[in-house]
């Protein structure tokens, strides 16, 4: 689940043609989150524009449809869950 959210995260800094540097950064700021408890998920599109301190938020799913917003730029974001 978290490698599709991750995928989808990635995908949006490149629409806002992030660098190469901005997306290893991305990444490293991934794995913290990942491995830190509490520790925020980024929105990709504040990041691009130097907010890293922003956070995503779960939603309600919508069938196997996972959903996270930024708590800053209100950016939603959407990726399918596999089906078991």
């Amino acid at each position: 689940m978290l490698e599709l959210m991750y995928q989808k995260m990635i995908a949006r800094l490149i629409q806002l043609h992030a660098g190469k540097g901005v997306i290893d950064d991305y990444t490293g700021h991934w794995i913290e989150a990942m491995m830190s408890p509490g520790k925020p998920i980024p929105c990709p599109s504040c990041f691009r524009i130097g907010k890293k301190d922003s956070r995503l938020e779960p939603l309600p799913m919508k069938g196997n449809t996972a959903l996270v917003k930024c708590k800053s730029c209100k950016e939603t974001f959407s990726y399918e869950e596999p089906i078991p």
